[in-house]
């Protein structure tokens, strides 16, 4: 049942997210569109790199002791805060060093994509430590209940406030911060 039902869940995110794509492509056009893939996949590049084999590391630690939780809890928000202060300082040095990289994208709109990487990476290794618990329901639910309030917000900001990018990217930014509370 818990394969049935990560493989449902990850089914349920993969349609949210062509949906929202569809979503900010249609409210953004080419251009918004593009700027808001350069800051979603310039993050979510440096949040792979970030990861540092933690999310494999911690549901391993976790089921094999699950008296540590809470020590691998506090490590894994330590780590987070230092890898993704890291992966910040990494994305603003490549902003100086090749700007074609993020290209497109305004010095504000970069700063708060870059903002949510802590956010990511704990969302990440706190999801894995309820991988590790066997908590699967948990998992399974932040992952696509933070996919429906992310599309409903994204639905919300861009047909009712006429949101641009920048307001897209706070809201992607925001849903990182949402799934590492939960």
């Amino acid at each position: 049942t818990d394969v049935l039902l990560m493989l449902g869940a990850k089914g349920a995110a993969m349609a949210l997210n062509v949906a929202s794509t569809v979503l900010i492509a249609r409210a953004l056009g080419v251009e918004g569109r593009g700027a808001t893939a350069v800051a979603f996949n310039l993050t979510l590049l440096l949040v792979q790199f970030g990861t540092f084999g933690i999310v494999t590391a911690n549901p391993y630690f976790v089921a094999r002791d699950p008296d540590a939780r809470a020590r691998i809890v506090a490590n894994s928000l330590w780590l987070a805060a230092v890898l993704g202060a890291a992966c910040v300082a990494a994305a603003l040095l490549l902003r100086l060093v090749v700007p074609s990289v993020t290209q497109g994208l305004t010095s504000a709109e970069l700063l708060v994509a870059v903002a949510g990487i802590p956010a990511a990476l704990a969302a990440l290794f706190l999801q894995s430590i309820l991988l590790g618990e066997g908590r699967t329901v948990a998992l399974n639910a932040i992952e696509v209940g933070m996919g429906v309030l992310s599309i409903a917000m994204l639905a919300v900001a861009l047909l009712v406030f006429d949101a641009g990018v920048l307001g897209v990217i706070a809201i992607i930014t925001a849903s990182y911060a949402g799934s590492a509370l939960a």
